[in-house]
Order: C-alpha cells, then sequence, then structure tokens
C-alpha cells in the first residue's frame, strides 16, 4: 500500500481488500498483453490468413480449427508445445480422409452457396497489406537514432578534447563539446556531466572512457532534456529520481552560481538550504507515487525552464517556486524557534505552538503520522533509529517541516489540498464523511467557545460546506467508523449521524461524501477557507472578519509572472514576504543578530 501508507504512514485505519485488487490487476495486465499480442505485425499476418481460410472453406472451419492445435501453437508469443497423445477419440486419419470424401459428394447448403459466392466476389477485390503498430508500450519510446554521420563527429571531438590517460581537462574545454552535442540547455546541466565523467574518470578510467561511456548511453535512454537530467543524476538503471539524487544537483548550483556566493562559508546553511530545495521541488512536481520524481512530471512541471532562468537572472530571490533563499530563511527561522534544543527534531507540543497555536491537536497529530516524502539514512538517525521511528512518540524532521509549512501557508496549490485531504481522510480509504468533518471541527468549536465567540454548530459549517464544494455523488461508499479505537468515537446522537439519515444529494447509503476531486474543482480560495474551518482557528476567524472590499495590493498586479520563476502573489509568496521583512526589521531594531548560530 505504498501508495496511501507512503503519504499516511502505518495507519490503523487503513481496510484492505487485497482479493478485489489482485483480480482487477490481474485483468488489466491481461488486456495489456492481448493488445500488445494483436497489434504485433506477424499476429496480423496470422490472423488476416486465418480469416481469408475461413472464408474459402466456411464449412471445414470449424474442423479446421480443432485439427491445427499444432499450428497455433506456433503463433507469436506462445509458449511451445509438447507432444501428446491423442484422446481416445480422435477419428484416424484414414477416417478423416473419408468422412471429407463423404462431404465433398454432399450437396451444398444454401448458406455455403452465398459464402462461396462472397469469396469468389472478394477475391476479384485487391487487398492491401496494412500494418498497425503497437499502440501502447510500458516504457518510454527509444530515443531517434541520430545519422551515422553525425555520431561518427561526435566520437571524433570527443577524442580531440579528451586526450589518452589520466589528464583531467578542465570545464572550460568541455563546455563548447557539450553544447554543441546536446544543443540548448541549461549551463547548470553541463556542469552536472562534466562533474559526473570527472568522478568516474578519478573511480576506475580516465575522462575520455568515461565520456564515451555517458555519451553512449545518454544516446540509448535519454528523449528530452528532462530525461537526460534523469539520466545524468539517477543511481543505477532507475526511471526516477529520489530526493537523495538532487544532492550532486544541490552542489553544483551552490559552487557555480553567484546569487549563492554567500553561502559558502557557512556549510550548515548550505545543508539546510539544500533540503529545503529538494523539498520544495518534490512538491511542487511529485504527484504520482511520493519520493519518486519521474520524466512526465518535470515535463509538466517546465522544470528544465525553471533551470534555464538561472543562467538569466543572477537574483536567486527572484526564483520564488524553488530556489528563493528568502523564502529558506523563513522556513528555517520558524522551525528554529519551535526546536528548542536545537537538535534538528520537532516533537508534538512543539508542533502545537505552530502559528500560536492555531491548529487544532487533533491535526497535528494527523500532520506528524503522514509524513510525505520518504525519510533517508540521516533523517532516521535523528529519529533515534528504526525502532524509535515505530514507537509512538511523534516526531518530525526539518523536511517534513518545509513540506507541511508549504502546505499550511498556501492551501490554494494542488500539493497543498492533496495534503490536507489526505490528514483529513483519517480511514484512508480517499473520500470525507460528515464523521470525519464533525471529529474534526468539535475540538474547532470547542475552542472557539474558549475564545470567547459565538461558535457556528456543525450542522450550519456542514451545509455551508456542501453548498460551496458540492459533491458529485460519484465517489463509492464507505463504511461508518463508530469504533472508538479508530480515532473517530460516534455514538447514536452524534451530529453527523443525525443528519447521514436525512441528507441524499450527492450520497452514498445516505452520507454525504467529499473526494479529492470535489475540492480540485472548485475556486482555491473557497478550498482554503474549507479546510481552515475545521482545524486553523485564527485563518478561519481571520476570514469569517476581513473586509469584503478589500483590494488586492496594486503592485503585485504588475509583478513579474514568468513559468518557474514563479507568481508573486500566490498566499505563499505573500506570507513569506511579510514574514522576511518582519525578521529583518527586527534584527534592525535590536542591532544586532538575535542568535549567531541561526542568523548569517
Amino acid at each position: 500500500m505504498q501508495g496511501a501508507e507512503g503519504a499516511h504512514g502505518t495507519s490503523v485505519f487503513a481496510s484492505h481488500t487485497p482479493h478485489k485488487d489482485n483480480i482487477i490487476s490481474a485483468k488489466l495486465k491481461l488486456d495489456e498483453l492481448f493488445l500488445r499480442w494483436v497489434t504485433q505485425g506477424d499476429t496480423l499476418h496470422t490472423i488476416k490468413a486465418m480469416v481469408m481460410d475461413a472464408r474459402a472453406h466456411p464449412d471445414m472451419a470449424i474442423k479446421k480449427s480443432v485439427l491445427s492445435s499444432s499450428q497455433t501453437a506456433s503463433l507469436p508469443g506462445s509458449p511451445p508445445s509438447s507432444r501428446r497423445s491423442p484422446p481416445a477419440n480422435t477419428p484416424s486419419p484414414s477416417k478423416l480422409k473419408s468422412s471429407q470424401d463423404d462431404t465433398e459428394h454432399k450437396p451444398h447448403h444454401p448458406r455455403n452457396l452465398f459464402s462461396e459466392e462472397v469469396v469468389e466476389r472478394d477475391r476479384k477485390i485487391p487487398r492491401v497489406d496494412i500494418h498497425l503498430p503497437s499502440f501502447y508500450t510500458p516504457k518510454p519510446l527509444p530515443s531517434p537514432v541520430i545519422p551515422a554521420a553525425r555520431h561518427e563527429a561526435d566520437l571524433q571531438k570527443i577524442h580531440q578534447v579528451f586526450p589518452v590517460g589520466p589528464t583531467l581537462v578542465a570545464f572550460p574545454s568541455v563546455d563548447s563539446l557539450l553544447r554543441d552535442m546536446w544543443g540548448s540547455l541549461p549551463s547548470l546541466m553541463y556542469r552536472l556531466i562534466y562533474a559526473q565523467i570527472s568522478n568516474n574518470a578519478k573511480a576506475s578510467e580516465n575522462q575520455r572512457e568515461a565520456m564515451l561511456r555517458f555519451y553512449v548511453g545518454s544516446l540509448a535512454s535519454c528523449t528530452c532534456p528532462e530525461a537526460l537530467l534523469v539520466h545524468i543524476l539517477r543511481q543505477g538503471s532507475r526511471d526516477y529520481l529520489l530526493p537523495s539524487d538532487f544532492r550532486p544537483f544541490m552542489r553544483v548550483l551552490l559552487d557555480t552560481h553567484p546569487g549563492l556566493d554567500f553561502l559558502r562559508a557557512t556549510p550548515e546553511f548550505q545543508e539546510r538550504y539544500t533540503e529545503t530545495v529538494i523539498v520544495r521541488i518534490f512538491f511542487h512536481m511529485n504527484r504520482r507515487i511520493k519520493g519518486r520524481l519521474t520524466v512526465e512530471e518535470m515535463q509538466k512541471a517546465r522544470f528544465v525552464e525553471a533551470l534555464c532562468l538561472l543562467d538569466v537572472e543572477a537574483d536567486i530571490n527572484k526564483h520564488l517556486v524553488y530556489f528563493s533563499y528568502e523564502h529558506f530563511y523563513v522556513i528555517y527561522c520558524k522551525f528554529w524557534e519551535l526546536d528548542s534544543d536545537h537538535d534538528l527534531v520537532i516533537g508534538f507540543p512543539d508542533l502545537v505552538r505552530y502559528g500560536h497555536g492555531s491548529l487544532t491537536q487533533c491535526m497535528c497529530e494527523r500532520v506528524m503520522m503522514c509524513p510525505q516524502l520518504p525519510r533517508d539514512a540521516d533523517a532516521v538517525r535523528l529519529l533515534g533509529g528504526a525502532k524509535a521511528m515505530q514507537s509512538d512518540r511523534l516526531r518530525m524532521t526539518y523536511q517534513d517541516f518545509v513540506y507541511f509549512m508549504l502546505a499550511e501557508e498556501d492551501k490554494c496549490s494542488e500539493a497543498s489540498q492533496e495534503f490536507w485531504f489526505q490528514c483529513l481522510d483519517v480511514d484512508c480509504d480517499g473520500v470525507l464523511s460528515l464523521y470525519e468533518m464533525e471529529y474534526f471541527y468539535t475540538e474547532q468549536e470547542e475552542r472557539m467557545a474558549a475564545v470567547p465567540m459565538e461558535a457556528p454548530p456543525f450542522v450550519d459549517i456542514l451545509c455551508q460546506m456542501l453548498d460551496m464544494l458540492k459533491p458529485d455523488g460519484t465517489t463509492r461508499g464507505k463504511k461508518r467508523l463508530v469504533d472508538e479505537q479508530r480515532g473517530i468515537p460516534m455514538g447514536p446522537g452524534s451530529v453527523a449521524n443525525t443528519l447521514s439519515s436525512g441528507l441524499t444529494p450527492g450520497t452514498a447509503h445516505g452520507a454525504p461524501l467529499i473526494s479529492l476531486r470535489d475540492i480540485r474543482r472548485q475556486d482555491p480560495k473557497l478550498v482554503s477557507y474549507f479546510f481552515n474551518a475545521l482545524f486553523n482557528l485564527s485563518k478561519f476567524i481571520a476570514f469569517e472578519t476581513k473586509d469584503p472590499f478589500q483590494s488586492m495590493d496594486p503592485d503585485a498586479q504588475d509583478a513579474l509572472r514568468v513559468p518557474g520563476i514563479g507568481d508573486p502573489d500566490t498566499e505563499w509568496c505573500r506570507f513569506a514576504e511579510s514574514e522576511y521583512d518582519r525578521a529583518v526589521t527586527e534584527e534592525n531594531n535590536d542591532g544586532s543578530p538575535r542568535d549567531n548560530d541561526m542568523y548569517y
């Protein structure tokens, strides 16, 4: 259950149907194999010959299908047949011949006469052989074969640039060769190629052999710049990238980009900045299997274009999506304030203090139970080892906190909506029920009563949510959660239990269900309000009391909006800008940094 447990961890609320899933998976696999077999050229010719033979001899089609079992075993993709003794009732060849002779003297059936006329007519029509190529392949299509002349020219250039022996060629001499061979790519990718062949040359071979090996391997697997980037960074033959694969990428970025020169003297900040950028890359792009970034996901996010913009804009703080140092500074300051012992791990009481206690405790618990990215060896070591991770103690690493903070401060993004939906989906069945929403809103209602302020009843909130999200009613049904051990103790008198028997539109078994598709098709600002109403008291009150005629900052409308650099008018960018200005103002008013270990 990697898809669900990768986001939720080991959960006692998860319910499985392995038998049904295995049947569905087996059927899909059989359909895939059959379609691939049918679309092969040899199969098409064989089927066509069999059809023509059946048309020519319609009265013998059934008999031939029985007697030619040895021929069908030789079809493409079929296993070789073994010799078997014929059944007892199988006629001998002499009897079969006599029976065929008898049938020739019998009068033809009118239907057979019609079939012979059709076959005779079809023989006069010229036939055109049509080859249907295979329309589905489980792996990416192979790269186009380059002309032989260009291939030979590239090999000659490699032999000219790289001498024989252990001598290392500097990057400026190799840069022009790489640009000539691969065209216009980000300069960061050229440096990554050079770093890889240099490391291979130091390990086992000279630079020429390492370059030739990389060149031949890239021709076999790289169909686009994103595939080339995966080929450079991956370990082994994987077709996806893990978070740890981006560490060489970040090392080259820190060493070469002029906007990060000030970090060279602070290795600790380099490590935290590296972790922040890697988490932001997976936060914005990774949608399918958490922790595995594919070529298709990078193409959809236009990641290579974002790398090209690094060559155009030297100010690292203008690259808002992935690389902004000011955004990293805000995230790390927030983590530093919560991490009182500065061991790069925070516990449940620390997370409850985030945002001056705006989140409910039940949601903080769910956040710490649902890490979104797989934890590497360093994270496991910080958490106390594998045994400590399996205990009931809730703790969060810095990488987990970065993912949480990005989702908390901008609930309009697709990644944030998926994150909070998984946290609300306690039983991991893919839909939100009345019981789950009431479970989280109960604590929110108690906190509003303690402020004190008038707390809207759950019935009013529920009606407002259903009118706002408009669930389409196509989600599958789910079991009611009545077991207190599952975390949602709903008794007979609960509001959700009372409403589930009376509401029918968009329901399953009488209870409204909200899917992730229902959330994604709505206005992102309304979705943000939906989440805040259930577990974030500060933002819920701010939304209820804000000025409805408040206009957007006119300067933000004319700001730079380039794919890869980012939109400065997002909730996250506005939050990061205000928090950074506040931190700088406090530092200037104090006259000195508040903590020499945290501020550079």
